[in-house]
């Protein structure tokens, strides 16, 4: 059932990742109504030098983007490659095939791809989404973490309630709150957690003698509908996170779309569904 959820990862974000050349187009087309809200957009490959400072949001839509000065707002980037190495005051929304995150967040960060290597300090949440998840021992997460994804190694500090829906979890890290975990799951040494643990698998699990679990541990064998909550869980995620670009982006173009497509929204459903029965 894991693998299935595995591969359904994968193959989802390789979609994504496909589509990134149309993405650019779209996206730039959107950017036309943009307010002034928006401190600096930038389209293209983008380097954000360790000795300079963005004094506002940061918008980035380019194939590699990298981050290593300071940003005193939010850091947005769609890209094939985001590394950042810098000190961001607000918010982190990353969408990319491969993000490193390093440095620090001081508030939520919101990382999608492929492939996702936390490795600094999140002031609040962090969720991340990706066919290979790590967070490294050097990590730290001041709120709560929320990951989905295949392949999911957790070694860092999580300081509030962690939840994973996972493939494959290997949990080493410290977590101060309560951890629920849906997927396979392996705890390793030096693993520590101050609440309780709550997994959802297809075998129970044997902890090592060295583990430090401050609450109970719960088993609930995991039946078929925890496979479709989890793949509806990642959809909306990923929606989700595509909406926060169109808000962000273009409001008044967003604002505008919704205002004609609602009033008439049943009639569009039905005729995209009389569509569909005809071309099959």
């Amino acid at each position: 059932m894991f693998a299935s959820l595995t591969k359904y990862v994968r193959n989802m974000l390789w979609y994504t990742v496909s589509m990134r050349k149309k993405l650019p187009l779209f996206l730039a087309l959107a950017l036309l109504p943009l307010t002034a809200a928006a401190s600096s957009v930038h389209i293209g490959d983008y380097f954000l030098k360790g000795s300079e400072r963005a004094a506002g949001d940061l918008y980035v839509l380019g194939e590699r983007v990298v981050f290593a000065g300071e940003v005193a707002g939010d850091a947005l980037s769609l890209s094939v490659s985001t590394v950042s190495h810098a000190s961001l005051s607000g918010d982190a929304l990353f969408v990319s095939q491969a993000a490193l995150l390093r440095g620090s967040v001081g508030d939520d960060a919101r990382v999608i791809g492929e492939a996702i290597v936390i490795d600094g300090e999140i002031g609040d949440d962090l969720v991340a989404i990706g066919a290979r998840v790590r967070v490294t021992p050097s990590a730290r997460v001041g709120g709560n973490l929320y990951i989905v994804g295949g392949e999911v190694e957790m070694e860092g500090e999580v300081l509030k309630d962690t939840r994973i829906v996972g493939g494959e979890t290997t949990l080493s890290g410290r977590v101060g709150g309560d951890v629920t975990i849906w997927g396979d799951l392996r705890v390793r040494s030096p693993a520590s957690i101050r609440g309780n643990l709550t997994y959802h698998a297809e075998h129970e699990l044997k902890l090592p003698e060295d583990v430090s679990i401050g609450g109970t541990v719960t088993f609930a064998p995991a039946p078929k509908e925890d496979f479709v909550f989890s793949t509806s869980l990642l959809f909306g995620l990923m929606m989700l996170a595509f909406a926060s670009f169109l808000v962000l982006f273009a409001p008044l173009r967003t604002e505008e779309v919704l205002l004609d497509v609602l009033p008439r929204f049943a009639e569009r459903v039905l005729r995209g569904a009389i569509i569909l029965v005809v071309t099959l």
